[in-house]
């Protein structure tokens, strides 16, 4: 063999070594290092306010070394009820929204939910009413990002009709059971065209008694002939005034965009929803809900929870915690319906005539706040109520004491 072909064997030898152990290492670590400038960190995240999308991808646009799988569901509902199947067989989002009415306790309870870590925002910086859902145990469980308080929208159009030509402020539903009640008996007399239904309720209505409930302290009554009072009140916008067709909530989004109706009571963050199905339709306005005076009311929350895990880790926080920046936050109001947790950032959007205009019941609600503490039986007051209330607008003659009776235990 000459001195060249020694070489060149040589060379063939450590040619052929030096593939066979970059190959093995490679395939042991499943990547080649090219891949390690382009692997992102993936990240689930689910939610029931569609609004939250856009932020989160503006999020996604400005870090690219995240790839967010964003799911949203139609009601906190269905979310909650996915997330403890999903929990139970290790398939749970890293990031979940979280409602302030039910679940907080028994997702603590459950170790699912890791705790909010001393970098994010810190409770002193937000409405104190945000952080009181979320706080269980002294720790601080999930990030508020969004506040909404009960509203009546109105059809101005359909107000034309009742020869009203501004809002009209009721204190009361019973107030506004009866003026609804003369006026369709005015355009009846007239032979003019009306409303099918005066009022529609979505799937806030536990919400909604819920905020007649915190109400009605004022009065002094003991609490079952509080409670007992308030499930009249709701019989009667069915079958005294007729201003409630019964069992309408499925339908109360639709039967108010498609003009069927004068008033429609809900959350605030249903207005991205109705500027955008109604689009130009018809006007519409918003007024405070009546809910018989007081000084408190009750907001429903949305906040994010990072779920326990060792995939979570410091992206989940990181994204959480963007949702509640001041750059967020500043957008959350027009983007989702709801009021910033900012303090700061409500200010700032009080000084702007163009929104204060717009959003004037929202801003001015900000400083009557007071929520509820997390526990363990929300849900089944949620469902109780539902129940009772789906009920009394199907029973004319109800029992309203025992109903009352049954509720009471439920009651905050």
């Amino acid at each position: 063999m000459t001195k060249n072909s020694v070489v060149w064997a040589a060379l063939l030898v450590i040619i052929t070594v030096t593939v066979i152990v970059y190959s093995n290492y490679f395939t042991e670590v499943k990547r080649v290092p090219e891949q390690y400038d382009t692997e992102k960190e993936k990240l689930v995240c689910w939610i029931y306010t569609d609004g939250w999308s856009d932020l989160l991808a503006a999020y996604q646009n400005t870090h690219a070394g995240v790839e967010l799988d964003v799911r949203v569901f139609p009601s906190y509902k269905e979310l909650y009820t996915e997330l403890l199947a999903a929990l139970s067989i290790q398939t749970a989002p890293q990031i979940v929204e979280l409602d302030s009415s039910y679940g907080l306790s028994e997702l603590v309870s459950m170790n699912a939910l890791a705790p909010v870590s001393g970098s994010a925002l810190l409770p002193g910086e937000i409405m104190p009413a945000a952080a009181k859902p979320f706080t269980y145990g002294e720790r601080l469980w999930a990030v508020p990002a969004g506040v909404s308080v009960p509203v009546m929208f109105y059809n101005k159009n359909l107000m034309k009709w009742t020869g009203v030509d501004k809002a009209i402020d009721f204190s009361s539903l019973e107030e506004l059971g009866s003026k609804t009640k003369a006026w369709k008996a005015d355009l009846t007399a007239r032979k003019s065209a009306g409303w099918e239904q005066a009022l529609v309720m979505d799937d806030s209505k536990p919400f909604i008694l819920l905020n007649l409930w915190e109400q009605s302290r004022q009065s002094g009554l003991p609490g079952n002939q509080r409670l007992e009072r308030l499930l009249r009140v709701w019989s009667g916008l069915v079958f005294d005034s007729k201003a409630m067709k019964p069992l309408r909530s499925q339908l109360a989004p639709s039967d108010f965009i498609s003009g069927k109706t004068l008033f429609y009571m809900t959350n605030s963050n249903m207005i991205p929803w109705l500027d955008h199905y109604i689009a130009g339709k018809f006007e519409y306005d918003m007024l405070p809900a009546p809910l018989a005076g007081g000084n408190v009311l009750l907001p429903h929350i949305s906040s994010f929870g990072i779920v326990a895990g060792e995939k979570a880790g410091s992206a989940a926080e990181d994204v959480v915690n963007y949702l509640a920046s001041s750059e967020a936050q500043a957008k959350v109001l027009e983007a989702t319906g709801y009021l910033p947790v900012r303090n700061q950032t409500i200010e700032a959007i009080s000084r702007n005539y163009a929104l204060n205009r717009k959003y004037g019941v929202l801003l001015g609600a900000a400083g009557t706040l007071e929520s509820l503490k997390p526990s363990a039986d929300a849900g089944l007051r949620w469902e109780q109520i539902t129940q009772i209330l789906n009920h009394l607008e199907m029973e004319q003659e109800a029992d309203f004491r025992a109903y009352a009776a049954q509720l009471l235990p439920y009651m905050p």
